[in-house]
């Protein structure tokens, strides 16, 4: 058998798990995101807001046409939670949001982990799509030129796609994967 978790994956998770008691802090935050079932990427972007934002009574978040800039505002948050994959159901940001905000009349499921006075705004990523622009110099003794270009273009296509969201994109990679 094959360990479900690596033992350093396991402590940052659990080192993690205890930064989160103290409620108002980013691990707080990160932590209590990620309880929430979907989301397994949460990133606390601090000093942030959205314009067009609005979490009911119908979701607009920044996947929908919200703007994200830097606010160079104290107190302002936006948590951006995903799958991993980029296709986190919308329905998962407002129950995300009411966790992290709670609520007074339901605390048990909506504990609050957002302090008073902070303005938290909770999204979803956008896609965008990566353009990669590639030379193949094909040596005179290969026929079918088409062939080649179709799998080197399907390679670098299919590993592009199996990035999540937040992984790092090298030009080494890419080459690689040519």
């Amino acid at each position: 058998g094959q360990d479900q978790e690596a033992n350093d994956t396991f402590r940052y998770r659990l080192q993690s798990y205890f930064q989160s008691f103290s409620k108002g802090t980013v691990n707080s935050i990160i932590a209590a995101a990620l309880g929430v079932k979907q989301v397994t990427v949460a990133k606390v972007l601090q000093n942030y807001t959205i314009s067009g934002y609005l979490i009911s009574p119908s979701l607009i978040d920044l996947a929908d046409g919200g703007t994200l800039s830097a606010s160079g505002q104290v107190g302002n948050i936006v948590v951006v939670i995903d799958n991993g994959w980029g296709s986190l159901p919308s329905f998962v940001v407002p129950n995300t949001q009411s966790i992290l905000l709670g609520s007074t009349s339901d605390p048990i499921n909506f504990p609050g982990y957002v302090s008073a006075g902070i303005q938290c705004f909770t999204t979803r990523p956008i896609n965008e799509p990566v353009t990669v622009a590639l030379t193949l110099s094909v040596a005179s003794n290969v026929i079918d030129t088409a062939t080649l270009e179709a799998s080197v273009h399907n390679a670098i296509s299919l590993f592009i796609q199996q990035k999540q969201i937040g992984d790092e994109l090298f030009l080494s990679e890419v080459i690689d994967q040519a």
